[in-house]
């Protein structure tokens, strides 16, 4: 057997930790062993891969450009080994496989219920389900953290398989005794004389500041948050007028606050269900609820959101 083939993943688990705490001693004591013994293991994987995964100083251990390439691939093949693991103690004990899933806070509702209904057809499968902001969902599908997710997505890549669902527009939310509560529609422009409540980060953070860009605006300095609530608070009392997309709006129009959608231009996001396009060989149960969870949601679960034409361009051109 030659060296290329006897990497271990309890090599790849040391290389991982010590890529994410960057230094030697903390790595030792989260991993249990004497810090020679780690760094010999460290050396032994380069000797093995023929090259330098870390530059080592006094005070800090940082990762190579060779080590930077290394670390996906190794965060995947060392997630996708625990849970075969654990599939493996499913099928010799008679339980259910695990099939790990993720939805952005706006589209779990179709995500859950098209669980929901794979589910009662009697699939062999126990979902895991958790939420997340796109960017986290998708990183987690890349490192093997997750099988599949339903997600914004602003652009194709290599290393996915993309399954476009729909689009969902952002629209603007005022107090019912604002001026615009009673327009059917609110051009971008119109927002100048308001104070726009904003979202630290995220998609719907992306997509409103460009669209507020194109006409020279911003946000408020006076007004930012993390949370859906939180913006509702501020529109409630009167104080902001908030960006959101109607996926998030649906169940939170009431008394107090309406919605009005936003023109010139129109922004939607994609959404998508995203998987490794590994994922396939790699999880078959997986992939069959992946393909299972596709029909239902194409057969009409997100029936209340369905793009009627063409998916528009977002601002920034994605």
């Amino acid at each position: 057997m030659s060296s290329r083939e006897t990497v271990s993943l309890r090599q790849l688990h040391f290389f991982i930790t010590l890529a994410r705490l960057g230094s030697f001693s903390r790595t030792a004591d989260a991993a249990a062993i004497t810090q020679p013994a780690l760094s010999a293991a460290i050396r032994q994987l380069e000797t093995q891969l023929d090259v330098r995964l870390f530059e080592r100083t006094t005070h800090k251990v940082t990762l190579t450009s060779a080590g930077k390439q290394l670390l996906p691939h190794a965060e995947r093949l060392l997630h996708t080994a625990e849970h075969s693991f654990g599939d493996m103690r499913a099928a010799v004990s008679g339980h259910r496989a695990s099939v790990r899933v993720g939805a952005t806070p706006s589209t779990m509702h179709i995500l859950a219920r098209a669980v929901a209904d794979v589910q009662a057809t009697g699939v062999a499968a126990k979902f895991h389900i958790s939420d997340g902001t796109a960017g986290t969902l998708i990183g987690q599908v890349r490192s093997g953290e997750l099988d599949f997710v339903m997600a914004v997505l602003y652009e194709p890549a290599d290393d996915l398989e993309i399954e476009h669902l729909m689009t969902d527009e952002l629209v603007l939310v005022v107090n019912r005794q604002h001026r615009f509560a009673r327009e059917k529609t609110v051009p971008w422009s119109a927002l100048a004389s308001e104070d726009v409540a904003h979202f630290r980060q995220g998609s719907i953070a992306t997509l409103s500041a460009s669209a507020l860009r194109q006409h020279a605006l911003a946000a408020s300095p006076r007004y930012h948050v993390e949370q859906i609530a939180s913006l509702y608070g501020l529109v409630q009392a009167g104080l902001a007028v908030g960006i959101m997309p109607r996926l998030y709006a649906r169940d939170l129009e009431n008394a107090d606050v309406t919605l009005t959608q936003l023109s010139d231009p129109v922004v939607r996001r994609r959404i998508a269900l995203v998987r490794h396009r590994h994922q396939r060989a790699e999880h078959q149960l997986a992939a069959q609820c992946y393909d299972e969870i596709l029909k239902v949601i194409a057969g009409g679960a997100a029936d209340e959101l369905r793009a009627g034409g063409p998916i528009s361009r977002n601002p920034d051109g994605t």
